[in-house]
Parts: C-alpha cells; structure tokens; sequence
C-alpha cells in the first residue's frame, strides 16, 4: 500500500486530496474486505494532519467505501456504485468521473437556440423571451450512460462557435475560454420516474427511481452564468452530504 499511497501537496484543500487519494485507493473492488493502515501510518504516508485524515476517511464511511469497526479497524467494502458525488464541493461531472478513476464520454450531444421560457427567464435573471444555447448531452463513465444533461446558457456566454470547440467539461470551458468563473450554486434533487426519453438516453427501463438535479451556477458576483437539469442513474452513481453542527 506505502507504494500506491504518496504524498499529496497541490492547490486544493488538505482534506479533499486526502479523500481523493484515497479514493482512488479504496474504489477498486478487488481490495473489497482489505483492512487499511491505522491513521498514524496513513497521516504519515499522505503527508498530512490526523484531523484532515479524519474527516476524508469519515467522507469515505457515509459514502460507503469503508466501515470501521471499532477495536478491530477500518475495512473497504465493496459498492456496487460506480461513482460517488460529494455536494459539498462544486465540480464538474468529467472531473468526478476521473476522480473515481473512470474514462469520461459522451455518446450523445445536441445543441439548439430557443428562446427561455418563463422559468429559464427567471432562473438566469433574463428578460422574457431572450435567446438561450441548450446543450444536451448523455454522459458516461467507462461507457456506461449515467447522465442525462440539458444546459441552458444564455447565447452571450456560449454560442454555436462555441459549441464547435467544446468538449468535456462546460464548467471549465466556460472559466478558461469564456472567463466566466464560477463561484457557488444553488442545487435542488428530486427523486424523479424516468420516462421514455430518459430511459432511452440512459438506456434503463421506463419509470425506473432515478436522481433530477436542478441547478443554477452563479458568479462571485451573484450573476447567473447557467441554469442546468440532469438525470442520474441511481444505481451507477450515488451522491452524499457531509453535514456539521
């Protein structure tokens, strides 16, 4: 394990690349049942805080990926889950498929120019009618759909130019092409019954319990950027809230 477990020390805060160190660690079936290295090895290999340490191996235990056990240690389980989305952090659905250690895609992509209804007109703080880009897309992870995904942009930010050029993640597009940084969202889910075209995106049955994500990505400024609707497979991905008093 000392080999595959190496220091981390990058841009990101402590406890994060903790938990995506050893995420990468545990998420492999075949370590299903293997018991990890107390936490004084672990800070020690990871280079980083017991208190860090502590709470990426307590984000990994409400995720399910471990189980401790008291006077015994702490175990990888193994999840039937493909992907795990952590909602504290804002990240882009390409970045938590390589976090997972997965190859992103996309097998499905449509863009079209429309003008926002009422409530697009509202979620992007736009006058009644104005034009907007949609973007759909199905994403999948090892070519496995999971996502079903309909971004609205307003057209001044993103365009059929754009939508020529761009590939992967819209979050990173929009930041380094479009210097449209996003700071925070505001996200609403909802257990949702999938119908015919969902189920024939995601390739799953018609009004199978699947996950919708509504959600409106602001900037620092409290301007919304983009306003997007997606629909998760509920048993591929799994998505979890680490809560504090």
């Amino acid at each position: 394990m000392a080999d595959e477990l190496t220091s981390i020390n990058d841009g990101r805060s402590v406890v994060s690349r903790t938990y995506e160190a050893l995420l990468k660690y545990v998420n492999n079936p075949k370590r299903s049942g293997e018991k990890l290295p107390s936490e004084v090895e672990l800070s020690k290999q990871l280079k980083v805080s017991r208190t860090a340490l502590r709470d990426a191996l307590k984000k990994l235990e409400l995720e399910g990926y471990i189980s401790r056990k008291r006077k015994t240690g702490t175990f990888i389980n193994c999840s039937n889950y493909k992907l795990h989305g952590g909602l504290e952090k804002l990240r882009s659905i390409t970045e938590l498929i390589k976090t997972s250690g997965m190859r992103p895609g996309t097998i499905f992509s449509k863009y079209s120019i429309d003008s926002a209804d009422k409530t697009i007109s509202q979620k992007l703080d736009l006058a009644d009618s104005s034009k907007v880009s949609i973007i759909e897309r199905v994403r999948t992870a090892d070519d496995t759909p999971f996502c079903y995904e309909i971004s609205f942009v307003p057209i001044s930010y993103f365009n059929q130019e754009d939508y020529e050029t761009f590939s992967g993640s819209l979050l990173s597009y929009l930041s380094e092409k479009k210097g449209l940084v996003v700071d925070h969202a505001v996200t609403y889910l909802n257990p949702y019954s999938s119908d015919d075209l969902i189920s024939e995106k995601l390739s799953i049955k018609n009004n199978q319990l699947i996950m919708y994500i509504e959600q409106v990505h602001y900037s620092v400024d409290d301007e919304p950027i983009w306003y997007s609707r997606a629909f998760y497979r509920n048993d591929i991905i799994r998505f979890s809230l680490m809560r504090r008093l």
